[in-house]
């Protein structure tokens, strides 16, 4: 079967696309037939620019699936964004962008990548990603098979369903291959392609009944011929978009241009400004059709009408865009208040609303802006003013959670008045109106959280006439009134949220005793109170700016983003621990920005085995469903041999400990002692840290990849570091404080010329990263040393099909060389090797002197470089780092504990860094690097090591120098400058670990006495508490928000009370005494 794509009328094609024969880039010169790939890049590694005509040398598995595919179905042509749109030019790339819905609109097939969450998924069935085997069973001379779950809900549920750039290209797509890890769904449209503007105007379904459909939260292409007469569907469309996930939140007016840009090309022109639906000749209601049924509407009012938008939920900023646009903040967004075309009614509206803009230093009216400016830049933002200046009645808003006060002195017109999340007082003399707020600010919310109100300010855009409203029969069901709720700033105002008052949403509390029985009376006072709302708050415009209307700025953002950002906390590194600090401290309610010089996560070999206690943390933070832990029999096993298909000389478990034997892999191990809730994972740290990242988005975290940071400075008061831009364009960033995760060369490290001491370098690796089918010849081993007289290598599997080749390397060596080695590791030529990624590092053993700096704090790899070890100290030292140091963080910027409390992250944290450096080299890896004239020390316990060590800081009672630093939990018996062990107890029936019971931000009292209650009423097991934390029943231990134990007491003191707020007064260095 041939799909023939006609070619009349069609505007816009492809600048380039690939040919999948000759692998090479092609400019497009007319009409041809191409395929378009959509999928989710996700944390694909970024490969290097194509080169003129040429494609890279390794292509995401997904990009060489397509065109396997393409070739397959007897097609040359695959676009791909990735290499098919020239980011080398940005107004040709910008352009592209501008028109990616034709490119999917005039694709012959599209193909989607519906399995995996990254590029290097593949397309399962096509090369290397196998898909599930269709079940069957074969009764006599009958075969039934399965017809396995539904390919809709599969792509329903999938990632790329989930992504913000796959919207619009899975809304134009014309006929479409999904690839699923089940199976192949192919859906074709049911369309008469010969004629372009016919198509246009039929209203057949881009997903026709019994495809995705609309329940697959993709809508149907009809919606755009209805969007000229409706303005519902354009709202629509956005709320759906906003419902999707972003990787860079600057991408999101980017990722749906192609929508809007398609919208603006219909009969009835409809343009956005950042975002915002500017709509033509408008259907108004349909009371007022037989007298005016198409009128033309002033541009003002066509922008206001919009700018009446509201969200679900609240979000934090998008500082790339306005805070008047919905682009400019990361919530749901949920179209305008409707129904509002009545703003322009008979010009009997009485709101009277001046909108001008800053051009060139000069305030220039909206209307005469619009003519200036060419509507066809829909991505070039940085041409357009970002600033609104609004003259319009102003009205004082006392905002507060919910409705505070007595019912009986409430009166609502409607009876199902839902409970208000948010609330807005307005006084008057005999009365007051409370009415619901649709907040989109997060911090505002947050705010309110711990106050009980802010005062804001609403600028009414509109007003209905009630009279008009009576005229036109609109009374009962509109909006009767619609406010902006802005926070004044020294710079202008933001918009945080919005206000519409309709029959249905507001309560009035009566102050007297007065007679409020009559609706009428009610609903003529409310419009009355409207009526006296404040005269403008007068705010000048900026120096320089010519005369004109003094407004109330909204959005004051100038006309590019800013070049000063301030958060509490600036984090640099976004790797696993630069992203675990992030979210430990979003636990904690502290904001943060995290700045990261390289576009993408890595897909080189690194980490891969996370402790218990790393999953630990990773409990408290809610993200362990996420994290697969390895299972409960699990025992890791090494071999050495000669190639992993050749000779096998003995294997020993991971756990180090000197007995080795013949294929003893299946020897079951001894019961281990459980001192975790966790069992600790086994996934390669770029899907851990995707799963980071991704989480780190979803709860607001501000990451900024390609910002690398050039400077450094300090004050009495903040941190200030410089960044280059992925524009080149240097910005200065200010924090309160400033955690380096940014790695072994730490770029913050060198600035503050922090030396380091330790065992230094031993010598250069090379790691190659390859996918090759080897899981027959594991044997249930994963990890093999390779020793061959020219070959000494260490070689493990990621457990997803990758492999990485580990070897002392100090020269450079070409693909060929690296795939002969990777040959004779295995001990077979004949099979398919991938090379994915290679590179060299440096094996090395360095502890900074120190990793406090006035307010910057060295994490991770900045503070200790540790060779990869059976220990896991490497990356899970990094991870406990931040764990220390984010809770004292947040308790120094609430101002609960002076600052004096941050020196302990460097008295508690750099030992354990020293003493994990000083057991790397007691252990049989790597006993062979000591210096003969080092004598070696005593190898401690992997649990205690783990478990059990101890912090020595002044933030502890009861701990010194003569104690052992480390022990095993039930050795230490809840000794002071330990982490509280792990026990069971019962709570509503279940067991609980006591690890679930430290707060987020509050120290713990553990006890068996009532303070403690009715959380360990029961035990799981008899005695455990006393004998876990080494107390009496009378006794008690205090526990700091990381479950360190700070403090106990073996029996109740004389005045208990006393006793303990002495005791928060030193440990936790509280400002004042008698804190909570």
């Amino acid at each position: 079967m041939t799909l023939k794509i006609p070619r009349e009328e069609i505007d816009v094609l492809p600048v380039s696309v690939i040919d999948c024969h000759k692998r090479e880039i092609v400019p497009v010169c007319g009409p041809c037939d191409y395929v378009a790939l959509s999928y989710v890049w996700g944390q694909t590694v970024a490969q290097e620019a194509p080169k003129g005509d040429s494609l890279p040398r390794h292509l995401p598995c997904i990009v060489e699936d397509a065109m396997t595919v393409v070739r397959e179905l007897g097609l040359q042509y695959l676009w791909v964004d990735r290499y098919c749109l020239d980011q080398s030019n940005k107004a040709e790339f910008q352009a592209q962008l501008n028109q990616m819905a034709d490119i999917y609109r005039h694709a012959l097939i599209t193909i989607i990548g519906a399995a995996g969450s990254d590029g290097d998924y593949g397309l399962p069935g096509v090369s290397s990603r196998p898909r599930t085997k269709q079940p069957h069973i074969k009764i006599g001379d009958y075969t039934l098979w399965s017809s396995m779950t539904d390919p809709r809900k599969l792509v329903r549920e999938s990632a790329w369903m989930t992504r913000a750039w796959t919207y619009q290209e899975g809304v134009f797509s014309w006929n479409w291959i999904a690839f699923t890890d089940e199976q192949v769904f192919f859906q074709r449209s049911n369309i008469e392609r010969a004629n372009m503007e016919r198509w246009w105007k039929t209203s057949c379904e881009l997903f026709p009944h019994g495809g995705l459909g609309a329940d697959a939260n993709c809508p149907l292409l009809n919606m755009y011929d209805k969007v000229w007469q409706n303005e519902g569907a354009i709202h629509q469309l956005l709320a759906q978009y906003t419902t999707r996930k972003l990787t860079y939140q600057s991408d999101a007016l980017n990722g749906i241009l192609g929508l809007l840009k398609r919208c603006g090309n219909g009969p009835y022109r409809m343009n956005h400004y950042f975002g915002i639906p500017i709509l033509g000749p408008l259907v108004i209601h349909r009371k007022a059709m037989g007298r005016d049924p198409m009128r033309s509407w002033p541009l003002t009012e066509a922008f206001l009408v919009n700018l009446c938008w509201k969200a679900r939920g609240t979000g934090p900023r998008r500082v790339e865009f306005p805070s008047w646009s919905w682009a400019g903040w990361q919530a749901v967004y949920e179209g305008s208040a409707q129904p509002l075309a009545h703003i322009g009614l008979t010009g009997r509206s009485l709101t009277k609303v001046k909108l001008s803009v800053k051009v060139k230093d000069a305030l220039v009216d909206w209307e005469e802006m619009c003519n200036m400016i060419s509507w066809d830049l829909y991505g070039d933002l940085k041409s357009l003013p970002r600033e609104l200046y609004i003259r319009a009645p102003t009205v004082p808003l006392t905002v507060c959670r919910g409705v505070k006060g007595t019912e009986d002195n409430l009166v609502s017109h409607a009876a199902h008045l839902a409970p208000m999340s948010w609330c807005a007082v307005l006084n008057d003399n005999e009365c007051e109106i409370l009415i619901e707020v649709n907040l989109v600010d997060e911090e505002v919310a947050s705010t309110l959280q711990v106050k009980d109100s802010l005062l804001l300010k609403g600028i009414i855009l509109r007003q209905l006439d009630p009279h008009a409203a009576q005229e036109y029969g609109l009374y009962d069901n509109n909006v009767w009134a619609f406010a902006l709720v802005v926070l004044e700033g020294q710079n202008g105002a933001t918009r945080v949220g919005s206000l519409e008052l309709r029959p249905d949403n507001y309560l009035i509390r009566w102050k007297y005793n007065v007679d409020h029985s009559s609706a009428k009376n009610e609903t003529c006072w409310v419009h009355g109170l409207i009526k006296k709302a404040s005269a403008d708050v007068e705010v000048p415009p900026s120096s320089g700016a010519s005369s004109g209307p003094s407004s109330s700025i909204l959005g004051c953002l100038g006309p590019e983003p800013p070049t000063s950002v301030h958060q509490p906390v600036i984090i640099v590194g976004a790797s696993l621990v630069g992203l675990s600090a992030a979210l430990c401290l979003s636990k904690h309610r502290v904001p943060t920005i995290v700045l990261e010089k390289h576009a993408a996560i890595s897909k080189h070999p690194r980490a891969i085995g996370f402790t218990s206690r790393t999953l630990e943390i990773y409990r408290w933070l809610g993200i362990t469903d996420q994290i697969p832990e390895v299972p409960k029999d699990f025992n890791l096993m090494r071999a050495r041999v000669e190639s992993m298909t050749g000779k096998w000389y003995e294997s020993t478990s991971w756990s180090d400990t000197g007995n080795s034997n013949k294929r003893s892999s299946q020897e079951v191990p001894a019961p281990k002692k459980q001192y975790s809730p966790s069992r600790g994972a086994a996934l390669p740290q770029d899907q851990l840290e995707a799963i980071l990242q991704a989480t780190a988005i979803d709860r607001g975290v501000d990451i900024r990849r390609q910002h690398r940071v050039t400077n450094v400075e300090q004050n009495q008061k903040s941190v200030i570091v410089t960044v280059v831009d992925p524009q080149d364009k240097e910005i200065q960033i200010e924090g309160s404080y400033l955690i380096a995760a940014d790695g072994n060369r730490s770029t913050i490290r060198e600035l503050l010329q922090i030396p380091r001491s330790g065992r230094g370098h031993m010598q250069t690796m090379r790691s190659v990263l390859f996918r090759a089918p080897l899981e027959e010849y594991m044997q249930g081993v994963h990890q093999f040393n390779i020793d061959q007289p020219d070959l000494k290598a260490f070689m493990t599997t990621y457990n997803d099909g990758r492999w990485v080749l580990m070897f002392h390397d100090d020269v450079e060596r070409d693909e060929p060389t690296l795939r002969s080695a990777i040959n004779q590791a295995i001990g077979r030529s004949d099979l398919s090797v991938d090379i994915i990624t290679t590179g060299r590092w440096d094996l090395a053993a360095l502890v900074a002197d120190t990793f406090q700096s006035g307010r910057v704090f060295l994490a991770g790899d900045a503070a200790h470089t540790l060779p990869p070890n059976r220990g896991g100290y490497g990356a899970n030292t990094g991870i406990h780092d931040v764990d220390n140091l984010a809770w004292k963080l947040a308790a120094v910027l609430s101002g609960k504990s002076s600052a004096e409390l941050l020196n302990t992250y460097d008295a508690e944290r750099r030992p354990v860094a020293l003493l994990r450096h000083d057991q790397i080299f007691v252990r049989a890896d790597y006993k062979v690097h000591l210096d003969k004239a080092t004598p070696a020390g005593t190898k401690l316990d992997d649990d205690a090591m783990e478990f059990g060590q101890l912090y020595l800081s002044n933030g502890f009672i009861g701990v010194n120098n003569n104690l052992p630093r480390a022990l095993k939990p039930d050795e230490w018996a809840g000794q002071p400058g330990t982490h509280v062990p792990h026990f069971w107890v019962i709570q509503d029936g279940n067991p609980v670990s006591i690890l679930d019971r430290v707060g987020e931000d509050s120290w713990t009292l553990v006890s068996e006495s009532a303070e403690w209650g009715n959380a360990v009423a029961q035990f799981a097991d008899e005695g455990s508490f006393q004998e876990a934390l080494g107390v009496s029943a009378t006794g008690a231990s205090l526990l700091r928000p990381d479950g360190y134990i700070a403090w106990r007491t073996k029996e109740l003191p004389a005045n208990p009370v006393r006793c303990l707020d002495d005791v928060l007064t030193q440990v936790a260095f509280r400002v004042n005494s008698h804190q909570n």
